[in-house]
């Protein structure tokens, strides 16, 4: 027999009939007995519950936004002080770190007797200024007899000069050259970068002598100073 004593106990009534449906009333129950005791503030509860789930999504897109923005100013720093590097000297590359790539450079040329690759290395000022360059590169060639069996260069004093943010560095080194028959010296004026006349950029002045004979003129370098190739007869 069923009474009706109210929605608990017809619920409490129906659970001891019917065990089999037992969960599904307990489930029925508890969400019944939730709204009554809340007095409906559990459907309230369930929706504050839904709104906080968009706030915790925006927090999530806002925090990866905000990541997304600082790596691009990072990289914006580092563009702008990469420029400003480039703009003070070039590059990060010291005198002595300069001088071997000059070297480099000039000693395959001799090496190969290529005329145009030691050609291409002077500035454009050089070759303006010089007399019969083709001419005094043969004479180099010419002038070192046997095959090169090794090369070192001795320290690279450097004069730097800045104007208004641009700069003129230029290199002063000795290249000794062995060869099965003979040693060498190979003096180097190199302007390695100018930005104040860029035409006046690369090697300005190369002079080549026996090691056995030295400074036979006796001249300083500025007083030997000259476009191309320097000969000391």
């Amino acid at each position: 027999m069923l009474r009706f004593l109210g929605t608990g106990s017809f619920v409490c009534t129906l659970m001891t009939i019917l065990p089999a449906k037992r969960p599904k009333v307990m489930a029925f129950m508890s969400q019944s007995k939730r709204s009554e005791v809340a007095g409906g503030h559990g459907f309230t509860v369930l929706l504050s519950s839904e709104q906080e789930r968009p706030r915790s999504t925006l927090k999530k897109k806002v925090l990866v936004w905000s990541k997304r923005i600082i790596l691009v100013l990072l990289i914006l720093v580092s563009l702008l002080l990469f420029n400003a590097c480039g703009l003070k000297g070039g590059s990060s590359l010291t005198t002595e770190q300069r001088a071997d790539e000059r070297m480099a450079q000039i000693m395959s040329a001799v090496q190969d007797k290529d005329n145009e690759a030691l050609k291409a290395l002077f500035s454009k000022k050089a070759l303006g200024e010089a007399t019969d360059i083709d001419n005094g590169i043969d004479y180099l060639f010419d002038f070192i007899q046997g095959n090169i069996t090794s090369w070192e260069r001795d320290v690279a004093p450097a004069d730097e000069k800045t104007d208004g943010g641009k700069k003129s560095l230029m290199i002063r080194f000795v290249i000794n050259i062995t060869t099965d028959k003979d040693e060498y010296q190979l003096f180097v004026i190199d302007y390695n970068l100018d930005t104040i006349n860029p035409d006046n950029e690369g090697v300005y002045m190369l002079e080549i002598e026996r090691a056995a004979d030295g400074n036979i003129s006796g001249l300083s370098w500025q007083e030997k100073l000259c476009a191309g190739i320097y000969r000391s007869e």
